[in-house]
């Protein structure tokens, strides 16, 4: 209760001095000074930290606000912060569909992993992007894509454990499951980046294991007992590339 008390007086006073308005006021600025583009970063970290704290405060026309401001600019970094703090508030809008899937980046895969926590948000976004999970698992299978590979295995895991309707998309996505069962058959040992990425895989495996059930349940308990690769895969070849 201190803590709750502490939060909201800390709220009001950043509401009265007027903190939470000029912030807004720089995001809301079509055309920037240089000080201002560099103060806008900043700006969007403090509404997107509000926002988390006070989600209500959606709801009272702070919400429409930021949309707004991602809707200008969808591929902005501070678009991509604001809309991981909205979440589900932001479902139905029309600004999530806009986030693209390629070329293959680290942010928006980041904020797209984000926001299919939330169901509503995922199935507007898989209604607009039908090649959404092509991609993905194209990008998860790739250790030479590094961060890219990275945040597409996080898509997956945090649809997996988002509810039995992320298990049933899952286990309906054409490659997803496939790809996490098979093994890498070759590992160049001094691709650090690369072996990041076969690691992630390997714990994404044993998440999705325990909820997917039956035959595929039982496949990804297999591969997941043999480890992040087989033995021998040490030996030569190269850290699996894709075309661009």
């Amino acid at each position: 209760a201190l803590f709750a008390s502490a939060k909201t007086r800390a709220k009001e006073f950043l509401t009265l001095t007027g903190t939470v308005q000029k912030c807004v006021t720089l995001l809301e600025a079509e055309e920037a000074t240089v000080e201002q583009s560099l103060l806008r970063p900043h700006a969007a970290s403090f509404a997107a930290k509000l926002v988390e704290l006070f989600p209500d405060e959606l709801e009272k026309g702070l919400g429409e606000k930021l949309v707004e401001i991602c809707r200008r600019d969808p591929q902005a970094t501070e678009s991509f912060e604001l809309l991981k703090a909205m979440g589900p508030f932001v479902a139905t809008r029309g600004i999530v569909p806009g986030i693209p899937l390629s070329p293959p980046l680290e942010p928006p895969l980041r904020t797209l992993a984000h926001l299919f926590k939330h169901e509503q948000v995922y199935h507007e976004y898989v209604a607009a992007h039908p090649e959404l999970w092509e991609l993905v698992t194209s990008y998860a299978a790739t250790p030479a894509l590094g961060a890219v590979a990275l945040a597409a295995l996080q898509l997956i895991e945090n649809v997996a454990t988002a509810g039995d309707w992320g298990v049933r998309e899952l286990v309906g996505a054409p490659g997803v499951l496939g790809m996490l069962v098979e093994p890498p058959k070759r590992f160049l040992g001094g691709e650090v980046e690369g072996w990041r990425v076969l690691r992630r895989r390997w714990e994404v495996v044993g998440v999705v294991a325990e909820k997917v059930g039956g035959r595929w349940g039982e496949r990804l308990r297999e591969r997941y007992r043999a480890g992040v690769v087989e033995r021998g895969a040490w030996e030569g070849g190269e850290v699996a590339t894709m075309e661009m």
